[in-house]
């Protein structure tokens, strides 16, 4: 996972700790915040900000150590290089060290200029300690004083993400979204509103550590700068649950959202809500209809805040298919 794109998935307070170490305000818009957080990493490489993985694979070869592997690999391995090189301690790195199988421990100085610097203590310190002392520049100082703290919260951060499935509740203005909330997560937004536009901001709900649910304003229902935030919401989401609004038919708006999801390519489950308004014998035209715009996804009849039906339709549903795309079961919400 790229440094962008693990700063873009984080909560909002796990970025905190990141900003703490940079002295940077806990406020703004998620995706300002990690485009902020994203240029001080990256100014630790140097005044030509290099992307993150050439500053790791500089700094790793710097200390005298191999510099390969993907992106989480080549953090861990610098964490084990300060752990050798006695600039964080064991405790503080804890399981996040990878302790590189070679590379020197015994200082920086290449094997072929030992034996020279041993006969020559004055050879040494020219050598040696001078590049060190005057061509590090003050700012490059600084910036090697956050390495450890910035390596560890970004070690820290990988760890909670991983694993972890957001999925996103999406549909057009009215279609129910709020009642799939209350129904499969026991989550009461306070918006269960027959009046189109109930919903305004994008939220996230926590349900697990393994699993957060993202409500979403009404598609194309959204002022511009709101509907900027929910799409970087929706970019980083892992499964969508898109609510149709059966009664309707299927509408401009809805061809609109089965089209962008589609788009992404990411697991998704269509609920057509409101099947209970439907007259006798529509449902198996409309399910058809949904099936024929968007191929491959599954679709299924649901009722999450049902008007007719004697309990919600739908439920075990979408349960059964959020554990499919988990792979390990989920504690559902009070219903």
């Amino acid at each position: 996972m790229s440094l962008r794109r693990l700063l873009d998935r984080a909560r909002p307070e796990e970025l905190e700790p990141l900003e703490a170490v940079f002295g940077l305000p806990a406020e703004g818009r998620r995706g300002e915040r990690a485009a902020t957080l994203e240029s001080a990493i990256r100014r630790i490489g140097g005044v030509h900000c290099p992307a993150w993985p050439t500053t790791l694979r500089r700094l790793l070869e710097k200390k005298g150590y191999g510099a390969v592997g993907e992106l989480d690999v080549l953090e861990a391995r610098l964490i084990g290089a300060l752990v050798d090189q006695k600039a964080l301690s064991p405790e503080a790195a804890g399981d996040y060290a990878l302790m590189a199988p070679y590379g020197p421990s015994k200082g920086l100085i290449p094997p072929e200029w030992r034996y020279e610097f041993k006969r020559n203590y004055l050879l040494r310190i020219f050598f040696f300690l001078m590049p060190l002392i005057w061509l590090r520049n003050r700012d490059e100082r600084e910036q090697e004083k956050v390495l450890p703290a910035v390596l560890m919260a970004l070690a820290k951060l990988r760890e909670a993400l991983r694993g972890r499935k957001t999925v996103a509740i999406v549909g057009p203005p009215s279609s129910g979204k709020d009642s799939a909330l209350r129904a499969l997560f026991g989550i009461e937004t306070g918006n269960i509103d027959p009046v189109a536009g109930a919903t305004r901001e994008a939220g996230v709900h926590k349900l697990s550590e393994r699993l957060f649910v993202l409500n979403t304003p009404g598609h194309g229902d959204v002022d511009e700068g709101l509907s900027e935030e929910t799409q970087m919401y929706l970019d980083h989401a892992d499964l969508y649950l898109v609510v149709l609004n059966a009664e309707g038919g299927l509408q401009a708006p809805d061809r609109a959202l089965l089209d962008t999801v589609q788009a992404r390519k990411r697991p998704t489950l269509v609920a057509l809500n409101k099947v209970d308004l439907l007259r006798e014998g529509e449902l198996p035209r409309m399910l058809a209809h949904v099936r024929e715009r968007a191929p491959g996804l599954p679709v299924i009849p649901a009722s999450f805040d049902p008007y007719l039906a004697p309990a919600p339709v739908g439920v075990d549903e979408v349960w059964q298919w959020l554990e499919e795309q988990s792979g390990e079961p989920q504690e559902r919400g009070e219903e």
